[in-house]
């Protein structure tokens, strides 16, 4: 199944890259560029709330087993990566078609949280170059209790106390979905190679509009699919000042809990927002579990 996907996401993301070459898409790409710079700005410090939004948005209603994660590992990459975790339903095709069009997603009007799908594309002021890890839609299925389809693990079933991961335990996931990075400017200009105007078209195409497959699934993915999360969001940083951006923010949701609980109502038996902070690994993580409510805001 795995290499279907990949065929799918491999397909999708040449049919976009292919198309580069128009001058009328070319004219759309500029329009997509401005929209997008516009819309990141207008996100500007909403980056984590919009991507704990899009966690929220993924758990059925009145899922008893809601839960997102987020972790910033310092010493992982140049300058550190981030990732966000949910567990609910995978990624099926549609939301990937749609997380590469602007200011459209696979929501329906008053689904969730918002209908815009373009708060994601605020990761741009932190990230170039998002990845997205899901687990197979179709092999979750099977694993879901047909009695009770809402009824998903707890945490606790796949991780200790001490927070040391079980893979054996029930609960364990494998993202053996939809695996992709979205096809950079440097992608597209060696797409184009030998035509005289690959780097000029190659710098008006879009970030975020063509998913290039993944096979590889990154050790700290592993990790979180084995707590039992169904979907990673990884963020290599771009800078410094992206990675104070980013401690700046996980701060702020440590200690507001109130405001983040007016978008996440998880409920108040399980809900945790504490941070935990290896000193041999640099990590700092946030972890919310619970039942998601009905509750929606635009």
């Amino acid at each position: 199944m795995g290499n279907v996907r990949a065929g799918q996401l491999q397909e999708f993301a040449d049919f976009v890259l292919g198309g580069a070459r128009s001058e009328e898409v070319r004219r759309m790409g500029r329009q997509v560029n401005a929209a997008t710079d516009e819309y990141a700005k207008a996100y500007a410090g909403r980056f984590l709330l919009e991507l704990l939004q899009n966690g929220y948005d993924a758990h059925p209603r009145g899922s008893r087993g809601g839960r997102v994660h987020v972790l910033l590992d310092e010493d992982e990459g140049e300058w550190g990566t981030l990732y966000v975790a949910n567990g609910g339903d995978p990624f099926t095709w549609e939301n990937v078609k749609r997380v590469c069009e602007l200011a459209r997603s696979s929501k329906v009007v008053g689904e969730g949280i918002g209908n815009k799908g373009v708060g994601f594309r605020s990761v741009l002021l932190i990230s170039e170059a998002p990845e997205i890890y899901s687990a197979d839609p179709d092999r979750l299925a099977d694993l879901v209790d047909p009695a009770d389809p809402t009824d998903l693990a707890d945490p606790a079933d796949v991780v200790d106390p001490a927070g040391a991961v079980d893979p054996t335990r029930p609960g364990g996931r494998e993202l053996d979905g939809y695996c992709f990075r979205f096809a950079s400017r440097s992608d597209l200009e060696e797409f184009l190679a030998g035509e005289p105007d690959a780097r000029e078209v190659a710098a008006e195409f879009p970030l975020l509009q063509a998913p290039l497959p993944l096979t590889e699934v990154p050790p700290v993915c592993r990790e979180l699919a084995a707590r039992g999360h169904v979907t990673v969001v990884r963020l290599p940083l771009l800078e410094g000042t992206a990675r104070t951006e980013v401690r700046g923010r996980l701060h702020e949701l440590a200690r507001a809990q109130v405001p983040v609980m007016l978008f996440l109502d998880w409920g108040t038996s399980r809900g945790t927002c504490s941070p935990r902070r290896a000193s041999s690994s640099g990590r700092a993580s946030r972890s919310r579990t619970g039942a998601p409510s009905s509750r929606s805001a635009v």
